[in-house]
Order: C-alpha cells, then sequence, then structure tokens
C-alpha cells in the first residue's frame, strides 16, 4: 500500500513541478492576467513559480527514491517513508484546516473551500494510511 501511495506521488509531484516549469517559462504573461494585482513584478513570479516548481520535482524524487527502496526492501526506505508520509500527511490536514477556514470566514468561495479541502483530506488519508502501513512493516521486522 505505501509503495502505490509513494509511486502515485511520485508521478503526481513530477507533472505538478515540471507543469509548474512550463508555466514559468512559457506562461508567466497568462499566470499574472490571472491574479489580481501583485506587489512583484512578472520576473519575480516567474523565479517564484521556478521555485515551487523545483521544490515539487525534489519531492517526486524523494517519492521515487524510497519506492525504489522500498522495492529492494531496505530498511532505510521504511523508515525514510514513513518520516515523509506522516510529514505529508501533517502538512494536507493543515492544509485542508486552512482551506475549510477561508471558506469559512468568506475569503474564498465556499465551493472552492470545500473542495481543496477535501481534496487535502483524502491526500491526508492516503499519506496517513501509508504512514501506518511503513510503521507496521517496522514494528513486524523488529520482531522477527
Amino acid at each position: 500500500m505505501a509503495g502505490i501511495v509513494l509511486l502515485a506521488g511520485a508521478a503526481a509531484w513530477g507533472v505538478a513541478g515540471l507543469g509548474g516549469l512550463v508555466i514559468a517559462i512559457a506562461g508567466t504573461d497568462a499566470l499574472t492576467a490571472l491574479l489580481p494585482p501583485l506587489s512583484i513584478d512578472r520576473d519575480a513570479l516567474g523565479r517564484t513559480v521556478v521555485a515551487l516548481a523545483i521544490a515539487c520535482l525534489g519531492l517526486a524524487l524523494a517519492h521515487a527514491v524510497v519506492a525504489i527502496g522500498l522495492r529492494r526492501d531496505a530498511d532505510w526506505a521504511r523508515s525514510a517513508g514513513t518520516l515523509l508520509a506522516g510529514l505529508l500527511f501533517a502538512a494536507f490536514v493543515a492544509g485542508a484546516a486552512a482551506a475549510m477556514t477561508s471558506g469559512a470566514a468568506g475569503t474564498m468561495a465556499g465551493i472552492i473551500a470545500g473542495g481543496t479541502g477535501a481534496a487535502a483530506l483524502l491526500l491526508a488519508a492516503a499519506y496517513g494510511a501509508a504512514a501506518l502501513d511503513l510503521v507496521g512493516q517496522v514494528r513486524a521486522r523488529g520482531r522477527g
């Protein structure tokens, strides 16, 4: 189960990272047009998108390395996977809380806040299940 979540995460974070790079290279003007007036210029926005894209690609790489390690039955991969899944579980729970709070406060459209919050909770559940699976694997190996 954890391996599937990590492989799916590697693919999703990789697509997000590549998409961010495409936006930074080709679509900063279109992105600027979609956003409300910003206090930063177009070049700064482009650099910000590149930084976020690189972070997404880093997460994709981390997911892939851990998934490969799990496939090879490496002990370090179970520990690293538990940490990775646990951190992303917490991040998505926080993101869901932020989205729901924004919706309740009226700073974000309710339907968008609800959808965003629900999606974040689903991702949190997947990462939480992966973390629990890996903890169970570590415990089982410790008893063997």
